[in-house]
C-alpha cells in the first residue's frame, strides 16, 4: 500500500511538472513571436510574408488555448460569474460570424433569459465550436444551426452543422487535448486539436457537460 501511494504521488508530481513546463514554454513563446511580427511589418508585401503571417496567427491561437487551458486548472483561473442575457451573447457571436459561409441560424427559446456564467469564457467556448462547424462545412451545405433552450432549470446550447461529420467511434475522443480526427483534415483546415478540449474545460468549470453526436443525415451536433 505504501509503495502504491508513493507511486501515485510520483505520478501526480510528474503530471504537474509536465503541465507547468507546457505553461512556461507557451508563455515564453509570446516574446519571440512579438518580435517576429514587428520584423514582418518591415518586410515588403509578398506571398512568403503572407504565409509567415498566417503561420504566426496559427501559433498565437495555439498558445492562447494552451495558456487558457492551464489557467482553468489554477486557483487564479476561477470563473468570473455574472448574470448574462443569453440573447446579448448570441447577438455578439452573430455579429462576429456575419458573412461566413454557409451562414448560421439562431433560435433562442423564449423561456431562456438570464444565465449565471463567465461571459468571456462561455463566449470563447461557443465561438470555438462555431468556428469548427463553419470550417468543416462547405458553402453549399445548410447553415449551421444554434439552438438555446431550457429544461428543468438547465440551459442547453446545441450547435448543429451539416458538414463533413465525424465517425461515431471518434466522437468520445474529440474533446481530448491535441486529438485530431485525421491528418488530411489537419493539412486542409489547420488547427492543433486544442479548441474542443478548451471548450470541455470551460463547460465543466460551469458544472455542465458537453457531448457530440453524428446525426443520421450528416454533420455533427454538439450539446
Amino acid at each position: 500500500t505504501e509503495s502504491f501511494n508513493t507511486m501515485i504521488i510520483s505520478i501526480k508530481k510528474m503530471i504537474a511538472q509536465k503541465k507547468q513546463l507546457l505553461y512556461d514554454v507557451s508563455h515564453e513563446l509570446r516574446s519571440p513571436i512579438t518580435r517576429i511580427k514587428i520584423a514582418l511589418e518591415m518586410m515588403p508585401e509578398s506571398q512568403s510574408k503572407n504565409d509567415i503571417v498566417h503561420d504566426i496567427s496559427e501559433m498565437e491561437i495555439m498558445i492562447d488555448e494552451l495558456l487558457e487551458s492551464a489557467r482553468m486548472e489554477e486557483a487564479n483561473g476561477r470563473l468570473q460569474l455574472e448574470k448574462v442575457d443569453i440573447r446579448s451573447l448570441i447577438q455578439d457571436l452573430e455579429s462576429h460570424f456575419k458573412g461566413f459561409k454557409p451562414g448560421i441560424t439562431f433560435n433562442i427559446d423564449k423561456s431562456v433569459n438570464e444565465i449565471t456564467v463567465d461571459y468571456s469564457r462561455l463566449r470563447k467556448a461557443i465561438r470555438n465550436i462555431l468556428e469548427n462547424a463553419l470550417k468543416y462545412s462547405s458553402a453549399q451545405d445548410k447553415p449551421v444551426e444554434v439552438r438555446v433552450g431550457e429544461s428543468n432549470g438547465i440551459t442547453e446550447i446545441e450547435i448543429r452543422d451539416y458538414g463533413e461529420g465525424i465517425a461515431a467511434d471518434q466522437l468520445d475522443q474529440i474533446f481530448e487535448p491535441f486529438y485530431r480526427v485525421d491528418q488530411s483534415r489537419v493539412r486542409t483546415h489547420g488547427g492543433y486539436g486544442l479548441g474542443l478540449f478548451l471548450c470541455k474545460k470551460i463547460v465543466e468549470a460551469h458544472g455542465g457537460t458537453i457531448t457530440a453526436e453524428s446525426p443520421e443525415d450528416g454533420g455533427t451536433r454538439i450539446r
